[in-house]
């Protein structure tokens, strides 16, 4: 009897066991994961179709938006997002790229008024307004204090000076990150120049 009851439980043991590797086969082929002896490898960088979304979201937020265009290849689409217009938070477009594959970049846009705009996208700390100026692309840029001390630069448009806009209102554009200056050159010349082909 106890010979019987030793085989039981080893049978039960190997059966668990089994079930175990099985399970875990299945986790990795289901959910992707991967064995890397050597330790982790870098994953590949988030995209998104950041034109597109800027392309469609005027309808949704309530004002023209700017799609930029000419950027450079070392920047690559990696996020976007939208606040549409009616809700608490200020109606806002957001794209991002990776600079170089290692630093972001991001555009807001918004109709706004541009302290709601600055506090609802660097939080609290933007409440102190604007640090100094920064000429790009033709146009005077404001320096904020951005999330986690990444820089920020705004600009502010009456409506009537954006491709389709009218009216008393303006615009906000916010760019901020931890790209390098250049890259934040180069993203605000690509806004201000549409801004200028409508002027």
């Amino acid at each position: 009897m106890a010979a019987r009851r030793t085989t039981t439980m080893r049978d039960m043991v190997l059966s668990m066991g089994l079930l175990t590797v099985i399970a875990l086969l299945g986790a990795a082929f289901y959910f992707g994961f991967s064995f890397s002896p050597g330790g982790p490898t870098a994953g590949e960088n988030p995209t998104a179709d950041v034109t597109r979304g800027f392309d469609t979201s005027e309808a949704s937020v309530g004002f023209p938006v700017l799609t930029p265009t000419g950027l450079p290849a070392a920047f690559q689409p990696s996020s976007f997002s939208r606040t549409a217009a009616g809700g608490s938070a200020p109606p806002a477009v957001r794209g991002g790229w990776l600079v170089d594959g290692e630093r972001f970049i991001t555009l807001i846009e918004s109709s706004a008024p541009v302290a709601d705009v600055l506090t609802a996208e660097l939080g609290e700390q933007a409440e102190i307004g604007a640090t100094g100026v920064v000429q790009a692309g033709g146009r005077e840029w404001s320096l904020a204090v951005g999330r986690r001390d990444e820089a920020a630069w705004f600009l502010t448009v009456p409506a009537a000076q954006v491709p389709g806009g009218s009216g008393s209102g303006q615009l906000v554009y916010l760019i901020t990150g931890t790209a390098t200056p250049k890259a934040f050159q180069t993203l605000a010349a690509a806004v201000t120049a549409q801004l200028t082909a409508a002027g």
